[in-house]
């Protein structure tokens, strides 16, 4: 199992029960995947991923951190040593700000600094990136974005401002968007509210767009944003409300475009590399086309790209089945 993630440990889990020896490699430190460093502590105390993972190795699964399977050495060693492989890493590959100057220090993909911050809460160290101090802004409306604000309010940022591509959702829900579709409405999540409560006004602006990214000696020290008019359905930029946001540190939560490559050019698997790369799978299966015969499989976010944690631990779930009814007919 190349993962720990939920899709990885479902997969771990359901396997086992079926009496198959199950080896689980994770690159980081600790097992958990997005559970351990994608969700803050305060969101999900890393206590209850620990316990899962204990009980997972009392059940008999082995787990080996610090491997990264994208390396030749391990990727032959999965190979040669076991029967059958899965891939469960995830969508890991973050999608970029696309402005010119993204690329000065400062500007950091929202997972780098959760996962910085996770680490050091859980060691007792200083983070490695910090909003300590800093006028920070989020780009991203989603999830990740909102534990970004409430993570930096916690580090002590001066400011935190949230840029939202999209227009703002209506407050009352429409006629048209009716049970039992989900609802479409403004919603104030708890980084948003807790913001408010620290600094007397909604961190949120909706509709706006990233132009460039200003710097000093290769570091950030500035946004310049646009107000966008989406009354037309495509958004167009209104040039006249171009504004400067004072920024020393930038965080991109806008989602991630699909698993890293490494892992399947690694194995030897056929993938397909659009908008984001996607293995090439047997139909009606979770098994990949790739060269030789240890059979490859794919389950949650790295064989279909980003989606939710429950709808990857039951692709895991039901990844597992296949593989247990292969190795075991």
């Amino acid at each position: 199992m190349i993962g720990s993630g939920p899709c990885g440990l479902g997969a771990a889990w359901q396997l086992a029960e079926a009496g198959i020896r199950v080896t689980v490699f994770e690159r980081h430190d600790r097992a958990g995947g997005l559970l351990m460093y994608g969700i803050p502590n305060m969101k999900l105390p890393k206590e209850i991923v620990d316990r899962r993972i204990k009980f997972l190795e009392e059940g008999g699964i082995s787990f080996e951190l610090n491997t990264d399977a994208s390396e030749e050495a391990v990727a032959a060693r999965l190979k040669s040593d076991f029967d059958a492989v899965v891939v469960a890493v995830g969508a890991a590959a973050p999608r970029g700000l696309a402005a010119p100057g993204a690329d000065q220090k400062g500007v950091v993909f929202a997972v780098d600094y959760l996962t910085s911050s996770t680490k050091s809460v859980i060691n007792g160290t200083e983070p490695a990136i910090s909003a300590k101090d800093l006028d920070v802004v989020v780009i991203g409306g989603g999830d990740t974005g909102t534990d970004c604000i409430a993570t930096a309010l916690r580090q002590g940022a001066k400011s935190v401002h949230q840029l939202e591509y999209n227009a703002a959702p209506p407050e009352v829900r429409a006629a048209s968007n009716q049970w039992p579709e989900w609802p479409f409405v403004k919603k104030t999540d708890y980084g948003q509210r807790e913001a408010i409560e620290h600094f007397k006004e909604d961190p949120r602006s909706f509709a706006a767009d990233t132009v460039e990214v200003l710097g000093e000696e290769g570091h950030v020290t500035g946004l310049r944003v646009v107000t966008l008019d989406w009354s037309q359905g495509a958004p167009q930029r209104q040039m006249d409300t171009e504004r400067v946001m004072p920024v020393q540190l930038v965080l991109i939560a806008c989602g991630f475009t699909g698993p890293e490559r490494g892992i399947y050019d690694a194995l030897g698997a056929e993938v397909v590399d659009g908008r984001g790369v996607r293995p090439v799978m047997v139909e009606g299966t979770h098994r990949v086309k790739h060269e030789g015969e240890t059979p490859i499989y794919a389950a949650g976010d790295a064989k279909h790209g980003s989606t939710l944690v429950v709808n990857s631990l039951a692709d895991g779930l039901a990844c597992a089945k296949e593989v247990a009814a292969d190795l075991l007919k």
